[in-house]
């Protein structure tokens, strides 16, 4: 596995030690995936394509629902799931010329903070928007999470380096972030 440096990710991980999943629980988001995706394409509306990359055999109902949603949205979802961590680095340099957004589940895969590094990284340098489960991943520099219902919380951080201008937006968003 590709190993990052504190360094090379710059400010953009805290130094923290990490126990269990390193994102934890999703938020007491009340919303289901369609809801979440419909609210997630009015923020960002030139949204094409989703990918998802899962290693957990629990996520199967998640992965479908969001399927059955982003059908629903005239949007493309991969869904890619992994048998290891060792495969993750391969699955995500598959995903990125079909997806331009990652949709994050809560999966054993993203509990290493050496792959998350990686997955934050890879994700900002190929410019691919990341959906995360709960406000710890915006914290760790995931682009958004849907804290409750119809509303989203965006990392401002990562929106200016992936170059996004959300400009004036209704109530359902807030920031994270200077």
């Amino acid at each position: 596995m590709h190993r990052f440096s504190l360094t090379a990710c710059g400010k953009l991980f805290p130094a923290v030690v990490l126990c269990g999943f390193l994102l934890g629980q999703p938020g007491p988001a009340a919303a289901g995936p369609a809801e979440e995706l419909a609210l997630f394409l009015k923020i960002f509306p030139q949204t094409k394509s989703l990918g998802i990359i899962y290693s957990d055999p629990k996520n199967e109902a998640a992965v479908a629902a969001l399927k059955s949603a982003a059908d629903t949205l005239k949007l493309k979802l991969l869904a890619v799931k992994v048998a290891s961590i060792n495969e993750f680095p391969q699955a995500l340099r598959e995903l990125q010329p079909q997806a331009d957004t990652v949709w994050v589940l809560d999966d054993p895969l993203y509990a290493n903070l050496d792959a998350w590094k990686y997955f934050i990284m890879f994700c900002l340098r190929h410019q691919l928007k990341t959906v995360v489960p709960n406000r710890r991943g915006v914290e760790l520099g995931g682009l958004c999470c849907f804290p409750e219902s119809g509303k989203a919380l965006i990392n401002k951080k990562v929106l200016g380096l992936l170059g996004l201008d959300l400009g004036p937006q209704a109530a359902e968003v807030s920031y994270y972030g200077a």
